[in-house]
């Protein structure tokens, strides 16, 4: 299926949906309720206003809020019950709901930025961490979309509910946010390190597949040889060491 995105050019477009990291029809939901966009979302599920670059968790939505299409916020439900939750996620990370702007993903704390031990603030919003953590899977899925098989794997889900692409680092971080200042930190630098590399690699292999398919080939064959370059110098080196 495909819904209504905007992208970082603030540009409204179409994006396919291509997983879930919450997918139940038959489980009873807790929601905030914005009026009168009639807009409803969980408490930690992350919306954008105006007074914010950053989406933040609905739970810091305040009346009198301006929302992304321009509406109020005049009145906030806290608590309506509904039958299903679902989380689509797409590539920009983003969709429109009842027009208004909304984050495929959640907050881990009341914040819209990463807090280290409950006492360092950090600029890194749950939006970028949750969006890069999720890499891996868009990958995934960009590389192999043509494949019945493999967009079916990216769309299983645990038995409650939760994508297996989501479950694992969802208790991972909960876990780590759990512990102590020195542990958050030391554990948090090198994963998000690693996973802002492989966001880079997102970029370059979205950037290839608009080029032509020669490009790719000859992309492919340089990278290649590059590989080939380096395990010969490696070896060199490895040889002059033992040699000593």
């Amino acid at each position: 299926d495909q819904v209504l995105v905007e992208n970082n050019k603030n540009t409204k477009t179409y994006e396919t949906v291509y997983s879930f990291g919450h997918h139940e029809d038959d489980v009873m939901g807790t929601y905030l309720r914005l009026l009168p966009s009639k807009l409803e979302l969980s408490s930690d599920h992350m919306i954008y206003v105006r007074r914010s670059k950053a989406p933040i968790p609905a739970s810091m939505v305040q009346v009198g809020d301006i929302l992304s299409d321009g509406s109020r916020v005049d009145s906030i439900v806290p608590s309506i019950r509904r039958k299903g939750m679902y989380a689509p996620f797409t590539t920009t990370g983003t969709l429109l709901v009842n027009g208004v702007l909304v984050s495929n993903y959640i907050a881990f704390q009341s914040s819209s930025t990463l807090n280290i031990g409950n006492s360092m603030n950090t600029f890194f919003t749950f939006q970028w961490l949750a969006h890069t953590f999720n890499t891996p899977q868009r990958l995934w899925w960009q590389f192999y979309r043509s494949y019945t098989t493999i967009n079916k794997l990216s769309s299983q889900k645990t038995n409650n509910g939760i994508s297996i692409w989501v479950k694992i680092p969802l208790r991972l971080t909960y876990w780590l946010l759990d512990q102590t200042f020195l542990l958050q930190f030391l554990l948090l630098v090198p994963i998000i390190v690693v996973f802002s590399f492989l966001t880079a690699v997102e970029s370059i292999f979205l950037l290839i597949m608009q080029q032509s398919p020669s490009f790719l080939v000859l992309f492919i064959i340089i990278g290649i040889t590059e590989i080939m370059r380096l395990r010969s110098g490696l070896n060199n080196i490895l040889l002059e060491w033992k040699r000593k």
